[in-house]
């Protein structure tokens, strides 16, 4: 059949492969980022309450957001290989819900809390109590969540 009126406007090209894993590559870099701050704020929330911090005292905000920092950092070092495994897994087979991302969370924040548990040496007091397990699943969960 002929076309009596030709298209004024080229049709824009579909994103190649490469575009599409670069752009999941950003989302999932940048979701892990505030994952951990999050994660961070959450275990910061655990030592900083929430009463210091509503004070408005200028030394307890910075040390409190030095600590969150700091707290992300090191959630950061130890979650990275597990989340990228779990995300990796989650890419794959298409999982975009929170659940799984929260139970992944959840069990790495567990990981963490018994590698810790782990190092402790015999002669300190271990930190195996249940707050501070709490403190660990709620930033595993948080963190998550986030993600």
């Amino acid at each position: 059949m002929l076309k009596v009126f030709p298209d004024p406007l080229p049709r824009p090209r579909a994103a190649g492969p490469r575009f599409a894993m670069l752009g999941a590559m950003l989302r999932v870099g940048f979701g892990f980022i505030l994952a951990c701050l999050s994660a961070g704020a959450v275990m910061t929330g655990f030592v900083v309450t929430p009463p210091d911090i509503a004070s408005g005292d200028p030394d307890k905000l910075a040390a409190a957001g030095v600590l969150t920092l700091l707290s992300a950092i090191d959630s950061a070092r130890f979650a990275a290989p597990f989340a990228l495994i779990a995300t990796v897994i989650g890419e794959r087979r298409t999982i975009r819900g929170w659940i799984y991302y929260a139970i992944v969370g959840i069990a790495i924040a567990f990981a963490g809390f018994v590698t810790q548990y782990a190092k402790a040496p015999a002669s300190e007091p271990a930190i195996a109590d249940s707050y501070a397990l709490a403190a660990f699943l709620a930033a595993g969960f948080v963190g998550g969540v986030v993600f």
